[in-house]
């Protein structure tokens, strides 16, 4: 990516989707993983809040302000992985789409 940021209305070439629910611990580790990445393409992160009770919340609004990446922190009140993701997909525009889990370790180059 290049040194200067994408605003959230520019055209990506992937987009990272991830829902979390009251797991604001591993979240955040993934979500700092992803902050640190050091790849050459345009790329944004969407993140969805699946009923979480915990600070879940709080921790998608920090990343969001973050300018290291782009992040869409989106909020689903239904449980439910599913309805989680489908959530997601209102907001992709990407070509490709690449899904994780919200406790995955992530390298520099990922």
């Amino acid at each position: 990516m290049s040194s200067e940021r994408l605003r959230p209305d520019d055209d990506y070439s992937v987009t990272v989707v991830l829902s979390s629910c009251n797991r604001a611990k591993s979240l955040n580790e993934t979500l700092e993983d992803l902050a640190c990445q050091r790849v050459s393409v345009s790329w944004r992160v969407v993140a969805v809040d699946n009923a979480s009770t915990d600070h879940t919340s709080v921790v998608l609004e920090r990343y969001a302000r973050d300018s290291r990446f782009i992040l869409d922190a989106l909020y689903e009140p239904l449980a439910g992985k599913p309805r989680a993701l489908n959530r997601a997909l209102e907001a992709i525009t990407a070509d490709l789409v690449v899904f994780i889990d919200d406790d995955v370790n992530l390298g520099p180059r990922w």
